[in-house]
């Protein structure tokens, strides 16, 4: 196991995300910017593989269980489940993949994401994952039912 695989499965990260989302209006769509903040992420799941080629860095794939989410009132995440495949060459990479949005009433909403990560490791070797890129919905229950 090296040692990012090691550090994502044992450590507690803060994942700042900023994501493009849209969100269905009464009368038409339009893009958000919203920005929050997960603290607590386990893997249920993850494979990783070195294509063997220079240049090309670690691909995986994984599925994450991200809590303990700080997000505005308008967005009260409580929990996300992703279905996530990236690349990663030197702690800059690129990722896609699909999530479960769950919120604090009970409502769900599912999506699919693009977009480039970058990885910072510290001093005291805790670590940071920043992300940026584009969120669909694509479908959900409750208030999100009709949101694709």
């Amino acid at each position: 196991m090296n040692k990012w695989s090691s550090r994502l499965q044992t450590a507690a990260t803060t994942l700042v995300l900023l994501i493009a989302v849209e969100t269905l209006q009464a009368q038409a769509a339009e893009q958000q910017e919203v920005i929050y903040t997960k603290n607590t992420r386990q893997a249920l799941s993850e494979s990783k593989a070195d294509p063997g080629y220079p240049g090309t860095g670690e691909l995986a794939q994984q599925i994450f269980r991200d809590t303990d989410v700080e997000s505005p009132d308008d967005f009260p995440l409580t929990e996300t489940r992703i279905y996530n495949q990236d690349n990663t060459v030197a702690g800059d990479g690129t990722h896609r993949g699909y999530e479960v949005l769950m919120f604090k009433n009970g409502d769900v909403a599912y999506s699919r994401y693009e977009g480039t990560h970058k990885i910072t490791v510290k001093e005291d070797g805790t670590w940071e994952v920043n992300y940026k890129g584009t969120q669909s919905f694509i479908g959900g229950t409750g208030m999100y039912k009709n949101i694709n």
